[in-house]
């Protein structure tokens, strides 16, 4: 008897499947300005022989692993059909202006590589869910904007039928194919994509076979550097752009996502321009935040001294105005007093 198809504890109905999913309004246009326009149309219209620009957006890759274990056709589909998945699904960086416009550049004159990879969302097939290539379809909706050629309102689509892949597969199939298709990730990417799949293989476990070995072979990693991917998916995601900006190295954002969401916040807004490697050596995520901050103060070069607020919580309408820490110099403390009780909000006690 053939197993019934289940469609997981996210699946949403007709009416409200893709929700959360951003405006599907006008998705056949590319949503471009006109002088954006002007420029795409000189750049298509300018005959030269650019370089195949899919590279690692859209480079051809074995997808068989990914996708062959489910039901699937492969065909042209009306892009007004098409919904972008999820934000929290589809949390992959998104290309800047200038490198879409070269992508376009590059589907013209070469052609779509790879088809983008969609679910039906409806019984009838009349909504679709992009699993990959979102790039892919706005680059033909900028081509479109400028050409007006009818045939960038239709896209090559591997389609799987409705209810073939439930919301969990959908959502490992977005980070499957974004991995392989870009060939590395930013340091938010990849942390996020690793936590997901270990979510994933721990609900589904396959017997004889750990979830760090499976991480390790499928993203060519080291076991322990999997297990802090993992970790570092809980990092604050200006935490994990500086990461790839090179400011912070991987074991100092290691200790940093030790701390809770609140301290991380704290620690970015009090001492964003220390978040050096230098500052942070003797950084310790077990001793209380207030301290922390201090010692990274003291360490490079800023010698104010720390306060805390006994806040009046009735005067707070919001968890985030709730001010937690203050540094001052000693000379202006008198002042900040005053201010402090004069609006109501509290009163400052020495940390």
């Amino acid at each position: 008897m053939a197993k019934k198809t289940s469609f997981g504890t996210n699946f949403k109905s007709r009416s409200t499947v893709g929700g959360q999913a951003e405006s599907t309004k006008n998705i056949a246009f590319g949503g471009m300005s006109e002088a954006d326009k002007i420029e795409l149309k000189r750049k298509l219209n300018a005959g030269e022989n650019i370089t195949v620009e899919h590279e690692k957006d859209d480079r051809a890759a074995a997808l068989d692993d990914v996708i062959g274990k489910y039901q699937y056709v492969t065909k042209k589909v009306q892009r007004s059909k098409l919904e972008d998945a999820p934000g929290n699904w589809n949390f992959f960086s998104k290309p800047s202006k200038e490198k879409m416009m070269r992508f376009c550049e590059s589907i013209y004159r070469n052609g779509l590589l790879q088809p983008i990879i969609v679910r039906e969302i409806d019984e009838v097939g009349e909504r679709l869910q992009i699993l990959a290539g979102h790039t892919r379809n706005k680059a033909y909706g900028m081509i479109y904007d400028v050409l007006q050629d009818e045939k960038y309102l239709e896209i090559e689509a591997i389609v799987f039928a409705y209810g073939a892949v439930t919301d969990e597969q959908a959502q490992e199939i977005i980070c499957d194919t974004n991995y392989m298709q870009r060939g590395s990730l930013p340091s938010r990417d990849m942390a996020r994509c690793i936590a997901l799949k270990m979510k994933t293989y721990k609900e589904n476990p396959t017997k004889g076979v750990t979830i760090a070995d499976k991480i390790a072979a499928e993203f060519k990693i080291g076991k322990t550097a999997a297990f802090e991917w993992q970790r570092l998916a809980n990092l604050n995601d200006e935490f994990l752009d500086l990461i790839d900006s090179g400011k912070i190295n991987k074991k100092n954002a290691y200790k940093i996502a030790a701390l809770l969401p609140e301290n991380q916040e704290t620690l970015l807004r009090e001492c964003k321009d220390q978040m050096q490697n230098k500052y942070l050596s003797d950084f310790d995520p077990s001793k209380p935040i207030g301290e922390s901050i201090h010692a990274i103060k003291v360490s490079s070069g800023d010698n104010r001294k720390t306060v805390k607020i006994k806040v009046n919580k009735e005067k707070i309408k919001e968890k985030k105005d709730i001010p937690l820490l203050v540094y001052l110099d000693p000379d202006n403390k008198e002042e900040l007093v005053k201010l402090i009780e004069a609006s109501g909000l509290g009163y400052i006690v020495e940390n």
